[in-house]
C-alpha cells in the first residue's frame, strides 16, 4: 500500500506539474481499461491453477456480496441524506467500488496472479450491475429510455467480453501459444503502476484537495463502506468457506474505495458530481491505511 500511495503521489505531481495533461489523463486511462486490465486478467486466468469448480462459488458469492452492498447502500443512504438524488448517489458509491484501478493491482500484490480469477468474476458481475441496477437508481436527465439492444452493447464491453474469454480459456484449458502469452503479460504488468498513476492524474486535476477532508459524515460513510461492511462480509464468509485466500480476496474487494463509473453516471443524469467525487477521493487516500488494517485484523475475525 506504501507503494500504491508513492506511484498515486507520483500521478498527482504529474498532473499539478502539467507534465500530464487532461487529455494525456484520459488518454492513459482509457488505455488501462481497454487494453492494459483485460490483459492482466486474460494472463492471469490462463495461468491460474484453481478448480473448475470452484469457479460457481466465487460467481454465488460475488452475487450474495453485491446483493448485501445494495441492501446496505439502501439502508444507509436513509442516514446519510433525505434528498432522493443525493440517497441515490449514496447507494451507488456503496456498491460500486473501484475494483479495476485499485482492485486488480492489490489483489495482484497481496496474493498473486492465481487470485485475480476472484476480481474477474466480480468486474463481469459488477459490469452487468452497472449497466442495469445503476442505469436503473440514476436515470439520465433527458429521460430517454436505454433500449434492450444498447443495455447489452453496454454491458458487453471490453472489460466485460476480456472476462468471458478469460473464463471461457480457464474452463477449456486451451494454451496460448507462448509468444502471444508473453505479450499479454508484458501488456498486464503495465496496468498496476498506469491504473494507480491515473486516479493520481484524477486528484490532481480538480479544487484543491483539502476541501474533501472538511466534510464530517463523509467518514461515516468511508467508516462504513472501507471497514464495517468488509469485517461483517468477511465474518460470514468464514464460517461458510475454509479458504483464506479467497475469503482475503473477498474482503479486499469489498473493502476497495469508490469507482469512477457513479461520477460518470452522475454527471450523465445532469446532478452535481462534486459530492462523489469527494468521497472518491477521500476513500481512495483513506483504503491506503484501512485496507492494510483489514489485513491485520483478518485472523480475529
Amino acid at each position: 500500500m506504501i507503494i500504491i500511495f508513492i506511484l498515486l503521489s507520483a500521478g498527482f505531481a504529474c498532473r499539478k506539474t502539467g507534465l500530464v495533461t487532461e487529455d494525456g489523463s484520459r488518454c492513459i486511462s482509457r488505455l488501462v481499461v481497454n487494453v492494459f486490465n483485460p490483459a492482466i486478467i486474460l494472463s492471469s486466468l490462463t495461468g491460474s491453477g484453481m478448480d473448475k469448480n470452484g469457479l460457481w462459488v466465487v460467481f454465488l458469492t460475488g452475487c450474495v456480496s453485491f446483493m448485501v452492498l445494495i441492501l446496505a447502500g439502501r439502508v444507509f443512504s436513509c442516514v446519510m441524506s433525505r434528498n432522493k438524488d443525493t440517497r441515490h448517489m449514496y447507494e451507488l458509491m456503496m456498491v460500486f467500488s473501484n475494483i479495476g484501478f485499485i482492485g486488480i493491482p492489490v489483489i495482484k500484490a497481496l496474493f498473486g496472479s492465481d487470485a485475480l480469477v476472484y476480481a474477474a468474476i466480480f468486474i463481469f458481475e459488477y459490469n452487468i450491475l452497472i449497466y442495469t441496477y445503476g442505469y436503473a437508481l440514476i436515470k439520465p436527465e433527458s429521460g430517454k429510455k436505454t433500449g434492450f439492444r444498447d443495455t447489452i452493447k453496454s454491458v458487453f464491453n471490453i472489460g466485460t467480453v476480456s472476462c468471458i474469454a478469460a473464463l471461457a480459456i480457464f474452463v477449456s484449458g486451451i494454451r496460448l501459444p507462448y509468444v502471444l502469452s508473453e505479450t499479454i503479460s508484458c501488456l498486464g504488468n503495465a496496468a498496476t503502476p498506469l491504473s494507480v498513476m491515473a486516479i493520481g492524474f484524477t486528484m490532481g486535476s480538480g479544487e484543491k484537495i483539502s476541501r474533501v477532508f472538511t466534510k464530517p459524515k463523509q467518514y461515516l460513510f468511508a467508516f462504513v463502506k472501507l471497514v464495517a461492511v468488509p469485517v461483517i462480509m468477511t465474518f460470514i464468509l468464514k464460517k461458510i468457506f475454509n479458504d483464506n485466500t479467497f475469503c482475503r480476496s473477498c474482503m479486499v474487494m469489498l473493502g476497495l474505495p469508490i469507482g469512477t463509473m457513479p461520477l460518470l453516471l452522475a454527471t450523465e443524469s445532469g446532478q452535481d458530481g462534486k459530492l462523489c467525487s469527494d468521497n472518491i477521493i477521500l476513500t481512495t487516500l483513506l483504503s491506503i491505511g484501512t485496507i492494510p488494517v483489514l489485513m491485520a485484523v483478518y485472523p480475529y475475525i
